[in-house]
């Protein structure tokens, strides 16, 4: 019996992991054993225990997040290794899937499968603007989908008979101004200095370092919320604030206009389901 591990990250709303799941299931019908891991779980497991390997990531500003690009740049060389990997959006996946799959393919692995899925965009950029996208994926119907995918990767393994699809096309002029904008260079050495929580507000109810994938948050002496240099660039202390305490780059009058024209170009776009909602003290309620 061949055996692999699905590493997913980053996912705070939890639609990595049941895409995962659901591909594990794929292949589990296929006679292939499967080791779901979370990189935020520890150190890198053995990989030259496995068969191939499966790479799960949401798109964070059309792109990876840090900590996934970082941990596929950790592994040693996978020597032909077969790699499958998906990526899971909100409105646009951007460069995302091609970012993985580049980076894999320079570490010596061997495409064998690629997927994308839609997953609810809880992005406090556009939540405070009214709107949630995908707001109910995946669905029962792509998650049989990802099942399928993980049956299909099975057959790929063992026919060797694989072509890789065209990469995916760029987000666009705007998208890739706000890409360039979100590097880690300057999220770390700029943005990370701007999260301030403010004092009168905050409870230290501790929720923001609980909800940081990054353990980037802690408290001080008096309970505020202190940021460290290792931001993802997420925004869920933002979002799952309480007492709407913390404010960060996103809140500045400089970004509006992207955010604005984010939500103006999704929310018009057919092919992206939208709800209206209310975005108040840590809660998103549907309207």
């Amino acid at each position: 019996m061949q055996n692999c591990p699905i590493s997913d990250s980053c996912s705070q709303g939890g639609t990595t992991r049941s895409v995962s799941e659901q591909i594990l299931k794929g292949l589990n019908d296929q006679q292939i054993q499967v080791d779901l891991y979370d990189i935020n779980e520890g150190a890198l497991f053995d990989i030259n225990s496995y068969d191939m390997i499966g790479i799960g990531s949401p798109a964070y500003i059309f792109r990876p997040p840090f900590k996934v690009i970082e941990f596929i740049k950790s592994m040693p060389d996978l020597d032909g290794l077969p790699f499958f990997t998906f990526v899971l959006y909100g409105t646009r996946p951007g460069r995302t899937g091609n970012v993985l799959r580049n980076l894999l393919t320079i570490k010596g692995a061997k495409e064998i499968g690629y997927a994308k899925f839609k997953g609810a965009d809880y992005y406090v950029g556009y939540l405070q603007r009214g709107y949630l996208f995908s707001p109910d994926n995946p669905n029962s119907s792509e998650l049989e989908i990802a099942k399928s995918f993980g049956r299909e990767i099975a057959t790929n393994l063992s026919d060797n008979k694989y072509i890789a699809p065209d990469m995916d096309s760029g987000p666009g002029i705007v998208y890739t101004i706000e890409n360039l904008l979100t590097i880690k260079f300057i999220t770390k050495y700029v943005y990370s200095y701007f999260f301030k929580a403010d004092a009168e507000k905050c409870d230290s109810c501790g929720i923001c370092v609980k909800k940081c994938p990054n353990n980037n948050i802690h408290l001080d002496k008096n309970g505020i919320p202190q940021w460290g240099r290792d931001c993802l660039f997420c925004l869920y202390c933002e979002m799952k604030c309480p007492k709407d305490a913390i404010k960060s780059v996103v809140d500045w009058l400089i970004m509006a206009p992207f955010m604005s024209y984010n939500v103006h170009q999704a929310a018009k776009d057919p092919s992206i389901d939208k709800v209206k909602v209310v975005h108040s003290k840590g809660k998103t309620k549907r309207v």
